[in-house]
């Protein structure tokens, strides 16, 4: 009676493991080196998107570049929480008689959701080196971060341009 069903039983045996198969070769695994750009935007029929999209990521690498290389400059590229904060952290700084040096490097902007301009949203990932150095001397007080950080950045738009409006993320970045 086996001999009967054995050609029935490996024929589904064979069918079972093609399907398993099928699941792992086709990126059902949860360690894929892919990285996707997710834009979770409700987008109108014929509605070409990308030169808000590139208006706003422009606007938001510039408020960033004033942000680490211009801070006197700094109501230019912030508005509403983030500048209370970056002016309550620069207060901070002043007390404990530091300033800080922003490095951040291998930069990557990916605008994650575009909320029609209203407040879009960026992720700004880098590489944080920055350090903080005596305010009188100069020199060093701590050693570089060398920390992986993601910054998600929202966004108002206010004079013409989008500005920094609250940052969401690690508090060691954004002071």
């Amino acid at each position: 009676m086996l001999k009967k069903f054995a050609p029935i039983f490996i024929t589904i045996l064979f069918l079972f493991s093609a399907v398993v198969s099928s699941f792992l070769f086709t990126g059902c695994s949860s360690g894929s080196d892919v990285e996707f750009e997710v834009e979770p935007v409700d987008k109108k029929e014929g509605e070409n998107l990308y030169p808000l999209k590139k208006e706003i990521l422009d606007d938001a690498k510039a408020a960033v570049e004033i942000w680490i290389k211009n801070p006197q400059k700094i109501e230019e590229a912030f508005t509403g929480t983030a500048l209370q904060e970056y002016k309550a952290a620069r207060e901070l700084d002043k007390k404990e008689g530091v300033k800080k040096v922003r490095v951040h490097k291998d930069q990557k902007f990916i605008v994650v959701d575009l909320k029609e301009g209203k407040r879009p949203q960026v992720d700004y990932e880098f590489l944080d080196m920055s350090y903080f150095v005596d305010a009188k001397t100069g020199k060093p007080k701590t050693k570089p971060y060398n920390k992986k950080r993601t910054v998600t950045i929202f966004l108002v738009k206010e004079e013409g341009r989008y500005k920094i409006d609250s940052f969401v993320g690690s508090s060691e970045a954004i002071r």
